[in-house]
């Protein structure tokens, strides 16, 4: 995911065309295909169990930011769907929270 947010030769499957780009103004920030990849800030969502065990790794990945939780649908992985306010689900996101510091 962190390689699909920056530009070749740091990242993959990119489109260069910044010159009609929002990012850069329209071609009106200097340097921007150099920079932009410095500037770049990347979140990812964790809303399984499956990403809760793997949440150390991916918060370590080169390039990730940070991470936040999907409540909704991390309860429905849980078994308690439509119940986000759940104890249990709480209880998983503050762990989360534990382990994405020690990832990251």
């Amino acid at each position: 995911m962190v390689a699909a947010t920056r530009y070749p030769t740091r990242g993959v499957a990119r489109g260069v065309g910044s010159a009609l780009a929002r990012a850069s103004r329209w071609n009106q920030v200097d340097d921007y295909l150099r920079r932009s990849d410095d500037e770049m800030c990347v979140f990812v969502q964790v809303e399984s169990v499956d990403a809760l065990t793997h949440l150390e790794r991916i918060a370590a990945v080169d390039g990730v930011d940070g991470v936040f939780f999907g409540p909704a649908d991390l309860a429905a992985s849980m078994g308690l769907l439509g119940k986000p306010s759940d104890p249990a689900v709480r209880a998983a996101i503050l762990q989360g929270n534990r382990d994405g510091k020690r990832g990251g």
